[in-house]
């Protein structure tokens, strides 16, 4: 079920906070019943809970406009907020130390949970190369498999467009952000990903990757 636009507001902000991590966020789910619950307590409540002071300073005056402004522009591009709490986040993402502490997606985010296979490769390929990447996913085309890649230059590209082209719904995993398809020449090849399969990044915008350094 998508959020509503005062709960995706309230989950934003909660991943703009600096320094909040999986492990924090992990100790305030604990004892809340919903994390984003940390914006209705006081500076003097906030200091009784197991969060860091730059945490306390930032929950007493969240980013709410950056928060505003990224859900207006989501919901403009239908776009996804899939936090770990939801059903539809990734069975196996939760399993590594440290998993994002939500997605961005669009597109179907049904595939997201569906077997997949993934392709990374060369950005600059050889012809034998490229020859076995398309030997390969033809030879999946009456599987029921998802193509997962990178949206990059090369293999990347080339195994997405051989997943559609044979009928396979493919996911592109973006370094890069929601709001930055990289590179600029896959836009369309992104589109297309879009009605049969899904974007999904764990940053909304590209400077996160930057400033998301935290436990």
């Amino acid at each position: 079920m998508d959020l509503e636009f005062s709960q995706l507001t309230r989950w934003l902000a909660l991943i703009k906070c600096p320094q909040f991590g999986i492990v924090s966020f992990r100790a305030l789910a604990a004892v809340l019943p919903s994390p984003t619950d940390v914006f209705t307590l006081t500076p003097k409540e906030l200091s009784h809970y197991p969060l860091k002071a730059c945490h306390v300073k930032y929950f007493s005056a969240p980013n709410w406009p950056w928060a505003e402004r990224m859900a207006h522009w989501m919901i403009h591009n239908q776009v996804r907020f899939i936090s770990i709490l939801d059903a539809k986040y990734p069975l196996l993402l939760k399993q590594i130390s440290r998993p994002p502490i939500g997605l961005f997606v669009a597109g179907n985010v049904d595939v997201l949970n569906s077997t997949q296979i993934g392709f990374v490769g060369s950005r600059s390929p050889s012809s034998y190369g490229r020859q076995m990447t398309s030997h390969l996913i033809d030879g999946l085309r009456h599987t029921p498999v998802t193509i997962t890649s990178g949206l990059a230059v090369g293999i990347d590209g080339d195994a997405h467009k051989l997943a559609l082209d044979n009928g396979l719904p493919t996911i592109a995993v973006m370094a890069t952000g929601m709001q930055n398809i990289y590179p600029k020449r896959h836009c369309n090849l992104a589109e297309r990903i879009k009605n049969f399969g899904c974007l999904v990044s764990e940053f909304p915008q590209m400077y996160q990757l930057f400033s998301i350094t935290s436990p």
